[in-house]
């Protein structure tokens, strides 16, 4: 099984769904249920992770919906000027998103409002390098170069990306999980599979995951997520009309417009997830002594070691909003003195409570 690489920010971000390594959308039908070659669910995935890996040219528009159950904090005075409250502001709700991805590079943006935020990535046989844009506060911040093609689905820009949801999400199935396919369906006004993933334990929140899987050219078009026993996703991502062409390589030039302010960082290291099948209870299997894994597969609960719950810049304090506990998620805290441990996972909060005797 593949493993998986992401980001600590990430991992905070979206908790659960990248804790298991998935990711959401909806997988939803049209008024007519298109006749498609039967095939299996392991062939399915087999020939879909290879077109993920052949990096065929796709654009196209999305839609993006978030229901997470995130607090709601008060949206006027100075918690409104920034902070968490724009955070959970900008997390919520639905999302309009055009997406261009090729062997070239990759370019995803949301538009706003009068606005637009953007991640792009230029790649090279040996390099890359990215830039992400926000036209809000006329800033982008410059990434790179990197040893390495980029791929940015660690990033929460790039988590606005169906195929790169949907390639984490697929390399990510252990015998935890429960493969099966639903009716077929339309994505876009193209013909899907649609392929359901199921945690096998009673202790995750999640219920099961729905990808949408275009019949011709392998490619997910659309996923979601389900809260265990919901009818409707609580998150959700998919096209709205998605063609194969070529991309022009100028896509992913970016140029800082004159006047904007310009930040230069270093690229990250990788920060490795142990595989879902090795026992991970109360170790750090090497990813150091401030993260903590407990359990495996679906239920697994992450900890990671603060040096206290700060107070953001608009005056919110953090441990107002925990314990937390959504329909896909819970999050709470353990407080050690001079430090603490925030825990999250795709589990009930009483499976948090049952770690906090075993932190440190």
């Amino acid at each position: 099984m593949a493993r998986i690489r992401r980001s600590p920010l990430l991992l905070v971000l979206v908790l659960a769904v990248v804790s298991s390594g998935i990711a959401a959308g909806l997988a939803a039908r049209a008024a007519t249920t298109p006749s498609l070659p039967s095939i299996t669910p392991e062939r399915l995935i087999a020939s879909s992770l290879r077109a993920l890996n052949a990096d065929r040219p796709v654009a196209g528009q999305l839609l993006a919906h978030v229901d997470l159950g995130l607090p709601s904090l008060p949206d006027e005075g100075p918690r409104a000027q920034g902070g968490l409250a724009s955070l959970l502001d900008s997390v919520n709700g639905d999302h309009r998103v055009r997406l261009w991805s090729s062997g070239d590079g990759y370019r995803v943006a949301e538009l706003l409002p009068g606005a637009e935020i953007s991640l792009t990535v230029r790649r090279t046989d040996r390099t890359a390098e990215a830039w992400a844009w926000d036209s809000r506060s006329f800033s982008a911040t410059h990434l790179g170069p990197m040893t390495a093609p980029a791929r940015p689905a660690g990033s929460p820009v790039g988590m606005l990306d169906p195929l790169q949801v949907a390639r984490q999400g697929l390399a990510a199935i252990s015998p935890t999980t429960r493969i099966t396919l639903g009716p077929n369906a339309r994505v876009a006004g193209r013909a899907v599979y649609v392929l359901r993933i199921e945690p096998r334990s009673a202790q995750t929140l999640v219920g099961r995951i729905e990808v949408g899987i275009d019949a011709e050219t392998r490619l997910p078009l659309r996923v979601a997520m389900f809260a265990r026993g919901a009818g409707k996703p609580a998150l959700s991502l998919g096209f709205t009309s998605v063609s194969f062409g070529s991309v022009d390589p100028a896509v992913y030039r970016f140029t800082p417009p004159p006047g904007a302010a310009v930040h230069q960082i270093r690229a990250p290291a990788g920060f490795p997830i142990p595989e879902e099948s090795a026992d991970t209870t109360g170790s750090d299997q090497g990813i150091g002594e401030y993260v903590r894994t407990f359990g495996r597969g679906w239920a697994t609960v992450l900890a990671y070691r603060i040096p206290r719950l700060p107070t953001d810049a608009a005056g919110v304090d953090l441990r107002s909003l925990l314990p937390f506990s959504g329909p896909l998620f819970s999050a709470g805290v353990a407080e050690r003195g001079d430090h603490a441990w925030l825990l999250v996972g795709a589990v009930p909060p009483s499976r948090l409570a049952a770690v906090e005797p075993q932190l440190p």
